[in-house]
């Protein structure tokens, strides 16, 4: 697959996932297409519950006013794919903020 230039759509997909509402997180499936219009913030890690990872995640929810003021949700996406005990884990890491 191609990467898209500057300014083109990036391709489809969809990924098994967590929606995070009123500090609560559900499992669901999330397609980049159903979010055309606006943009999208798809922030890379490498794994979960690392230093790193829950630093970067801390960075994102820290301005996720400014995102949210832009219309651009964020897709925390990893390599390990998402288990049962994320639900939890995300939720109560996020629930600080």
């Amino acid at each position: 697959m191609a990467t898209p230039a500057v300014g083109q759509p990036a391709p489809d997909f969809t990924l098994p996932g967590l929606t995070l509402a009123d500090r609560t997180a559900a499992r669901s499936d999330l397609t980049l297409s159903q979010e055309r219009g606006h943009p999208v913030v798809l922030a890379f890690h490498p794994g979960d519950n690392t230093p790193a990872c829950t630093k970067q995640l801390c960075s994102h929810a820290a301005g996720i006013e400014v995102l949210r003021g832009l219309g651009a949700p964020v897709w925390g996406i990893g390599i390990n794919g998402v288990t049962y005990s994320d639900v939890d884990t995300i939720a109560a890491q996020l629930a600080t903020f």
